[in-house]
């Protein structure tokens, strides 16, 4: 019987794929969807049918993820609502998305970095980090973005040069 069994009990494979924000526990999972719970008491807030094994990112309203087929998402996170989609990034191998200032920026297994625009979703840049992909997603820290590489280089960006 699933009686008492919360959402996130439901979602066997979530590894660490969890990100609190406010009151809101997003968890994403590569086998099922992406789902909001309240914090407090695992009551479902929304769920979406999008499938990802690197987990979401979260810039205040705005969720963004890259699916298993490679679709890179904005949702609003408050209600799972879908701002924008790409899907020209197909078999790319996508890491997790990072906001960096006004762009979602996303690498790939031949280490590229895509640059989008946050709001429409529109590329705005694309460069390559490394040949051999990505060791971790890219991680925004204040004003600026740090990549690692395969290649073992670890690459500070910020307003748009490498550093």
């Amino acid at each position: 019987s699933q009686d008492g069994r919360t959402e996130l009990e439901r979602l066997a494979d979530i590894g660490q794929q969890m990100v609190i924000v406010a009151s809101d526990l997003i968890v994403s999972s590569y086998k099922s969807r992406l789902v909001s719970l309240a914090a407090d008491s695992g009551r479902l807030l929304w769920f979406k049918e999008i499938s990802s094994g690197t987990g979401v990112q979260v810039d205040r309203t705005n969720l963004a993820v890259s699916d298993k087929a490679d679709d890179l998402w904005i949702l609003d996170r408050r209600n799972g609502s879908t701002i924008w989609k790409v899907d020209q990034l197909t078999n790319r191998g996508l890491t997790r998305p990072a906001f960096y200032g006004d762009y979602v920026v996303v690498g790939d297994k031949e280490g590229y970095l895509h640059w989008l625009d946050s709001e429409i979703g529109s590329f705005v840049a694309r460069h390559r980090a490394g040949k051999k992909g990505f060791a971790a997603a890219p991680l925004t820290i204040g004003t600026t973005m740090y990549v690692l590489t395969h290649d073992g280089d670890l690459i500070a960006y910020r307003a748009g040069a490498a550093l």
